[in-house]
């Protein structure tokens, strides 16, 4: 398999796991959950989303998954704030 290839299965399989992150969203971690753990999955789930970017050549790919880790930051920040507010 050429190695061009090799990168767009790879990085199609992350887009896709990355889509279903936010498609099942309101289901498991989701608005209940506000424990730190929410939070350290959230941002790694963004810095994932960051990761896949950076290997995709499409713009338009670029900027969705800029705009999914954007998404995971801005619910991690309101996950540390609603802990904060609980102290």
């Amino acid at each position: 398999m050429r190695l061009v290839s090799l990168l767009e299965t790879e990085s199609r399989g992350a887009f896709i796991k990355v889509w279903h992150w936010l498609d099942n969203l309101p289901f498991g971690m989701g608005a209940e959950d506000h424990s730190m753990r929410a939070v350290t999955e959230y941002r790694d789930r963004a810095q994932e989303c960051r990761k896949l970017a950076r290997m995709v050549h499409k713009l338009e790919d670029k900027y969705a998954l800029d705009c999914a880790a954007q998404s995971w930051e801005r619910l991690a920040d309101r996950r540390e704030r609603d802990i904060d507010a609980e102290d």
